[in-house]
């Protein structure tokens, strides 16, 4: 909450009006109100070919670290992460069969 001055001319004033006297004002407006979101919890959603057998790979400090996923419906963006992410990590998205857990690895451009 703000409080805002605001001057405002009145065209008729009676006389009750007295100069430097507050007011509280509500601005109306005919726009919609924005929709609500269905959903109060955040959906991490990755892109199906982060997902081998039931695990992502993370990169932390250059090292790929395996971690287990459940993973729920599939959207048009990818797969929706349950639990085991929190949202933010760096992922391998398309980890070769030969990754490891703990294998060093670089981001790609870097």
């Amino acid at each position: 909450k703000a409080t805002v001055q605001v001057k405002v001319k009145v065209n008729d004033p009676d006389e009750y009006l007295r100069p430097e006297m507050n007011s509280s004002v509500s601005f109306l407006n005919d726009a919609k109100p924005a929709p609500t979101q269905v959903s109060s919890t955040p959906r991490i959603v990755i892109p199906a070919t982060a997902v081998r057998n039931d695990n992502v790979f993370i990169v932390l400090n250059g090292k790929a670290l395996a971690r287990p996923v459940k993973t729920g419906s599939t959207t048009a963006r990818g797969v929706v992460v349950e639990q085991g992410l929190i949202g933010g990590e760096d992922l391998v998205l398309a980890p070769p069969a030969t990754l490891k857990n703990g294998d060093r690895v670089h981001a790609k451009g870097a």
